[in-house]
């Protein structure tokens, strides 16, 4: 992890490096234009001849400064590209759950980070996904990522329900979301996997509007009741 780290800041830093030569090289080509068309403001021979050939000047270092305009965002997009494709291990928030394993308060930020991931931002959507995200995990596991079910019809098959949102295997990978960790226990990854089998399985619409009415666990109104 340690050589991922140093390889990525090292492609950081050329990055950076490349993007600083190119923003020095792009103002002296500008100064130089501006220079010289100060310089040229007014035709050496005030007649119609010398003022055509003045504003011919003038559209060349226009046009000059155009392509020199258009080289830059095509590297301005090159390093954006670039800096889009590095991949840093996200292991502060990792280092948070695992030093608080369990508790309610970090299946809130797993919840509040997973929703970050599936880009729902709308704090009234939000919110709908929260409270019944919290009271799914308390229901299931009382916020216990590592919590297992070894004595229901899952586990009798081999498939025992496992973390705070009780997924088993199958379904976990089933709804897994690319880029977040596959063990099963990883709140975040399970955060993410209860929105997809919401939406997936159970029709929850992308606001949570009816989020309590399609699964009862999320229900405050009624009973628990498995999902």
């Amino acid at each position: 992890m340690l050589r991922r780290l140093a390889d990525t800041d090292a492609e950081l830093a050329q990055i950076a490096a490349s993007a600083q030569a190119d923003h020095a090289h792009a103002s002296v080509v500008t100064r130089a234009v501006l220079d010289a068309a100060k310089a040229d403001a007014l035709p050496s021979v005030d007649t119609p001849l010398g003022r055509r050939e003045a504003m011919a000047r003038m559209v060349a270092r226009l046009r000059a400064q155009h392509r020199y305009i258009a080289r830059s965002k095509a590297r301005a997009r090159l390093h954006a590209l670039r800096l889009r494709r590095l991949h840093y291990v996200r292991t502060a928030r990792r280092r948070h759950y695992e030093a608080t394993p369990t508790g309610r308060r970090a299946v809130f930020a797993a919840i509040q980070e997973a929703l970050d991931i599936k880009g729902i931002h709308d704090p009234v959507v939000r919110a709908r996904w929260a409270r019944g995200m919290d009271l799914v995990a308390r229901r299931e596991s009382n916020y216990d990522p590592k919590a297992e079910n070894h004595w229901d019809s899952n586990a009798a098959r081999g498939t025992p329900s496992k973390g705070a949102w009780q997924f088993i295997a199958p379904t976990f990978a089933r709804y897994h979301q690319p880029g977040t960790s596959t063990d099963i226990h990883d709140l975040v990854a399970q955060a993410c996997a209860f929105i997809n089998y919401a939406r997936g399985h159970y029709g929850v619409a992308a606001d949570a509007s009816n989020l309590a009415d399609r699964i009862q666990q999320a229900d405050p109104r009624r009973t628990p009741k498995g999902y």
